[in-house]
């Protein structure tokens, strides 16, 4: 579905986020990170890059999660593809806040 029709993803992703309370961190995150994907395929990068920012914050706090980083990384990889620049920078920091913990990126 994200792919074949992100602006509804998007409609739908919101509604998790906004319904998910601030105790359940990774879900959070998670929620926040598959957003921005769908954003960055809307054409909609400046909401994108502040959801997967939200989601990069909730992943620096207490929380230790391989699939936050993963859909982060795909997060990048998606953005990429529209602003290279924007995509290398969100990257550096992701890999900056996981470095130590044993879910950096490859």
């Amino acid at each position: 579905m994200l792919a074949d029709e992100p602006g509804l993803a998007v409609q739908h992703l919101d509604q998790a986020v906004e319904g998910t309370s601030e105790e359940l961190a990774r879900d959070r995150a998670l929620w926040l990170s598959t957003t921005a994907t769908a954003q960055v395929l809307t054409g909609d990068l400046d909401e994108a890059r502040h959801n997967a920012e939200d989601a990069l914050e909730i992943l620096r706090g207490d929380l230790k999660s391989g699939r936050v980083t993963e859909v982060l990384t795909q997060f990048c990889e998606t953005l990429r593809t529209r602003n290279a620049g924007d995509a290398a920078e969100f990257e550096e920091r992701l890999m900056a806040s996981t470095r130590g913990d044993g879910f950096a990126p490859a």
